[in-house]
């Protein structure tokens, strides 16, 4: 049986007619949409009934439906969509109607979204650009395409009948100078005689940071004992990322900036100080730091490897983290190699660096190092002790208090110790029935200022 019924021809009539009229219409149109379909002239102002018939040997099938093209049309996308950019934040978005809209009296309405190559696929919002062919793009990243589309319904249609969106059109904004300053470093030097070549290296922009395309760096280089006088190199490689300054006076220092060029302007200048070698010693090494008690550390140092000359101090600095945190500094004779520090807070973290001072200047800071003193005895005492009565427990109470204030606790809060007197004579306590009660702290890495609990 199933053979036969896939050898019947199954014949398709469609008809039509107006609401306004009974007489049912051939379908006028069979070919333009293709197989299985009717093109007709819509009417405006009216239902549009539509009956479908298939019929073979078998049987027939009807079905019957009708469209208000008033409010049910749903349009091709729209065409053409082009993107132009006005500046390196600004771009013109414009489109045309569909080819095959079929009424200039239904006026059609536009809406659009985009997305930035920075942040592939993740749309923007949809915006409303109500019936205009055209929409202004505002505030967008310069030199960074933008992909974006459109899409569209008749005024009158409900929005379920959006289009679909256009293809998408993809768009550059125009580039604008850089808004990021290189990082620059120095990556070596060779000294000869009198004089040092240095070598001033750098890292490249991203696509992202450059707003365009690097075309050359520019370095200015200024003596500090003559600023009027400037030297101006410029680097005509755009993937450059290191240039050696030759002949520098070894016994000056030098201001040198860095910026990097795009055809919309410079970068930000970015500085790096070459430092006249004479002039001060390099920096000292922490090699020891050591907590002795709750308010002493102990810390230890190395010799500046380049001394330039004769150590004539030490400055010692640490500041704490607790409370209100400031530098203090402690100057140590130049042949001493280590100092305690005392009068520290108990369990308070310091940060400790050192400079070397010969008769030209002082160095760099050393690196810098942090260590905690050890736990001291709490200076004060738990706060807010109250005592409440259990009614489910009438030969019981409830203790509450609240830890000392952090900066109060000198470590790490482990115990409690909860002195009990149940009976008073004259004010005072009776000795034979003072009893002691120890309360763990359920959590005693905590620093938080909570409040405790025990029943007696």
């Amino acid at each position: 049986m199933g053979s036969i019924a896939q050898q019947l021809t199954n014949n398709i009539c469609f008809t039509y007619n107006l609401s306004h009229r009974k007489k049912w219409k051939d379908c006028p149109d069979s070919v333009t949409k293709g197989p299985n379909s009717c093109y007709i002239e819509q009417s405006l102002g009216t239902l549009h009934n539509m009956r479908v018939v298939a019929t073979n040997d078998l049987d027939s099938k009807v079905w019957q439906f009708n469209i208000d093209p008033d409010t049910q049309s749903k349009p091709d996308p729209p065409e053409d969509v082009k993107v132009i950019a006005e500046t390196s934040n600004i771009a013109a978005v414009s489109w045309k109607i569909p080819s095959e809209w079929y009424s200039p009296h239904f006026t059609l309405h536009y809406k659009l979204q985009y997305y930035s190559e920075w942040e592939p696929h993740i749309w923007s919002e949809e915006l409303d650009a109500d019936t205009q062919l055209s929409y202004t793009l505002t505030s967008l990243d310069a030199y960074t395409c933008y992909t974006i589309h459109v899409a569209t319904k008749s005024q009158s249609s409900r929005d379920e009948y959006w289009s679909d969106w256009s293809t998408p059109s993809i768009g550059c904004t125009k580039e604008a100078a850089p808004e990021k300053g290189l990082e620059v470093n120095t990556a070596g030097q060779t000294l000869k005689g009198g004089l040092r070549n240095v070598t001033i290296r750098w890292q490249r922009l991203t696509k992202r940071q450059a707003r365009g395309e690097i075309t050359q760096y520019r370095m200015t280089v200024k003596d500090e004992d003559d600023p009027s006088k400037a030297d101006i190199i410029d680097i005509l490689d755009g993937n450059a990322t290191e240039y050696t300054l030759q002949g520098l006076e070894v016994h000056k220092s030098y201001m040198v900036s860095v910026i990097a060029l795009n055809t919309a302007g410079p970068s930000p200048q970015s500085f790096i100080r070459i430092v006249d070698k004479t002039q001060a010693p390099g920096p000292p090494s922490i090699t020891e730091a050591k907590n002795l008690t709750e308010s002493s550390i102990y810390i230890a140092w190395t010799a500046p490897s380049d001394p330039n000359g004769i150590i004539s101090n030490y400055v010692l600095s640490y500041i704490g983290n607790s409370g209100n945190p400031q530098w203090k500094t402690i100057t140590i004779e130049g042949s001493v190699h280590n100092y305690t520090v005392g009068d520290l807070l108990a369990y308070v973290q310091y940060e400790f660096k050192i400079q070397a001072k010969n008769e030209l200047g002082y160095s760099d800071n050393s690196k810098a190092v942090r260590l905690y003193t050890k736990e001291g005895v709490p200076s004060a005492a738990p706060r807010n002790l109250t005592l409440q009565y259990i009614p489910s427990n009438p030969t019981s109470l409830q203790a509450m208090w609240k830890a000392p204030c952090v900066e109060a606790r000198n470590g790490i809060i482990l115990k409690y110790k909860l002195t009990v007197c149940p009976r008073l004579s004259n004010g005072t306590c009776s000795g034979q029935d003072i009893t002691t009660v120890t309360y763990k702290v359920s959590d005693p890495q905590s620093l938080k200022s909570s409040r405790e609990c025990v029943v007696l």
